[in-house]
């Protein structure tokens, strides 16, 4: 597996059973408040977009990109969607031309088959009132020899529950989401030798 940043709280996975982006932001957001910094518009998004597997945390315009999802991500990539209690992640994306979508359950290891193989993930949900209406999500992800889990920073706050459902799915790379921009870079590398060029196993 390698895991590479693409950009704030964007990673791409790469797996045995098939690539997945995730949270692909590229475009300034709130009248151009936010921006992804360091600027990562000089990526190839044609290649990055070229996935099997398209995540989105949740609807923050730092982690829904409409302008880029139209622009550069495959259509045809599955979508694993968090098990919100509205469905207006799935709306949003679906007037993009999304159309396959992987319906989860809140905190359930699912396996998900693919001409690839199969990959074993599981996204936890923060759906609490609390949590706002458009909630937060981490994936766990793992090829069957490593375990990825993406966490949000709610989560990584939050919930040491969520985190010890990941660590017993053997976690190998972790990394924090981060809404932020000065302090990311220091958490998203957190265990095992995650570096900036991603990690391999």
């Amino acid at each position: 597996m390698q895991v590479t940043s693409v950009g704030h709280a964007g990673f791409r996975i790469e797996t045995r059973a098939g690539s997945i982006l995730c949270d692909p932001w590229v475009n300034p957001a709130y009248f151009a408040s936010w921006f992804p910094f360091p600027d990562n518009s000089q990526l190839d998004w044609d290649a990055l977009g070229d996935c099997d597997y398209l995540y989105v945390s949740h609807l923050h315009k730092d982690h829904f990109d409409p302008e880029n999802l139209v622009a550069h991500v495959n259509k045809d990539a599955v979508v694993l969607l968090p098990d919100y209690p509205v469905p207006d992640l799935r709306r949003e994306l679906e007037k993009l031309g999304f159309h396959r979508f992987f319906e989860t359950t809140d905190s359930v290891k699912h396996t998900v088959s693919g001409p690839k193989g199969d990959l074993e993930v599981m996204i936890i949900a923060l759906r609490a009132p609390a949590d706002g209406p458009i909630g937060d999500s981490g994936l766990v992800v793992s090829d069957g020899v490593t375990t990825a889990f993406n966490i949000p920073k709610q989560i990584a706050i939050r919930s040491m529950a969520a985190q010890e459902k990941a660590i017993n799915q053997r976690v190998d790379a972790s990394k924090f989401q981060n809404d932020h921009f000065v302090d990311q870079i220091a958490q998203r590398y957190l265990i095992q030798g995650l570096t900036m060029g991603g990690v391999k196993d």
